[in-house]
């Protein structure tokens, strides 16, 4: 079994034009196939704080495309 992580931080404008909010969250994907969608995750900047955050899912390789904190 293959299974891959992408993980995401994104944040966006409340309206006011001076507050925000964020969220940071991964997919997995087994086998090419979307098991796990947008599941809470700390905030990662990068691979080895997203495997430390994720160790309990090991082995998993890790997308590409993320978007790091």
């Amino acid at each position: 079994m293959k299974r891959v992580i992408r993980y995401t931080y994104y944040s966006w404008d409340l309206g006011c034009g001076c507050c925000s909010d964020s969220a940071s969250t991964y997919d997995m994907w087994e086998d090419g196939r979307l098991v796990e969608e947008d599941q809470w995750c700390e905030w990662c900047s990068n691979e080895e704080e997203l495997r430390e955050a994720l160790a309990h899912l090991e082995p998993f390789e890790v997308a590409e495309d993320c978007e790091w904190f």
